[in-house]
């Protein structure tokens, strides 16, 4: 049976408790030991918005506590070994060139994170707009059912595109994105474009979680382009323009990883990271473009969005 709610729990919100730990909280452990999650997190914060009373309980207190210290962390300079970490991972390899001058005349695309919310309007927009064989690096089983799942939820979707989709079982957090040097191979004999939308995202993962996907993915997303000489768009985020300490102004043109030690989250620190790797790879003779949207909630003409995200 699950656990009763610890004592500590908001009174009408013990449903949020059930299966976590008995005991009191703790400065020293986490929320998560403690059985708290992101949904509970959002049920918790409507139970203290809606209950004053609640401002006494200890787990605010324990709240309040962490924030400070996350707090006191973000405003630390990074540590000189982080810089060089940041600084190394910035250097695309010198072996990375693109393999003839002229622009590849393949017929396929590569998109990334086409099963989320940009990348799936993207899918759709080539779909509509080209010829081309879209060709989706997709994580995890039953990967073609998924995507079309997704992208059948867009009001422009047409059944008979689904001949033109093609599903690459893979993952940027994976070596080579999961793929064999064979099926890479495969895959850059007919590329012509690559857009990379995918990343992993998440506010509170440190750098060394998040360098394999956002990092080191685009590296070999890099690579792979080089050796179809295809072009390649990179998706990053408006906020590798947020340094603070730094009274700058910055343009398209800008190099973010200028002012790491300005950049607090460790995400936007990997986005920064790539984006230098893309653009050492332009000034080399790729054909790429660096894209910072803004927050991305809903479709501007339909008003389309993903229920399940947190604004």
């Amino acid at each position: 049976p699950p656990l009763p709610p610890p004592s500590w729990a908001p009174p009408r919100g013990g449903a949020l408790w059930r299966g976590a730990s008995r005991s009191r909280p703790h400065p020293t452990r986490t929320l998560t030991e403690l059985g708290m999650d992101s949904l509970r997190a959002v049920e918790l914060l409507s139970h203290l918005d809606q209950d004053p009373t609640l401002a006494h309980l200890d787990l605010v207190h324990l709240l309040t506590q962490r924030l400070g210290e996350l707090l006191d962390t973000l405003r630390s300079p990074p540590s000189d070994r982080t810089l060089a970490t940041w600084r190394q991972d910035a250097k695309l390899d010198e072996d990375i060139l693109p393999k003839r001058h002229e622009p590849s005349t393949g017929d396929s695309v590569l998109l990334t994170g086409a099963t989320g919310f940009l990348g799936s309007h993207v899918a759709i927009e080539l779909l509509e707009r080209t010829d081309a064989t879209v060709q989706c690096l997709v994580r995890g089983y039953d990967a073609k059912a998924r995507l079309l799942q997704v992208l059948r939820e867009h009001p422009g979707w047409q059944e008979s595109w689904r001949g033109r989709i093609e599903v690459l079982v893979g993952d940027l957090d994976q070596t080579d994105l999961g793929l064999t040097p064979a099926r890479l191979d495969e895959v850059a004999s007919t590329l012509g474009a690559i857009y990379h939308c995918a990343a992993m995202v998440n506010w509170v993962y440190p750098y060394a979680a998040l360098r394999q996907a956002n990092v080191e993915g685009t590296r070999t997303l890099i690579r792979l382009a080089c050796k179809a000489s295809a072009s390649l768009t990179y998706v990053s985020t408006l906020a590798a323009c947020w340094s603070f300490g730094h009274d700058v102004m910055v343009d398209e043109t800008s190099d973010p990883t200028q002012h790491m030690d300005g950049i607090h989250l460790e995400y936007v620190r990997s986005k920064a990271v790539a984006e230098s790797l893309v653009r050492q790879a332009g000034s080399r003779g790729l054909r790429v473009a660096i894209l910072r949207p803004g927050l991305i909630f809903s479709h501007a003409g339909t008003g389309a969005h993903r229920p399940g995200d947190f604004l």
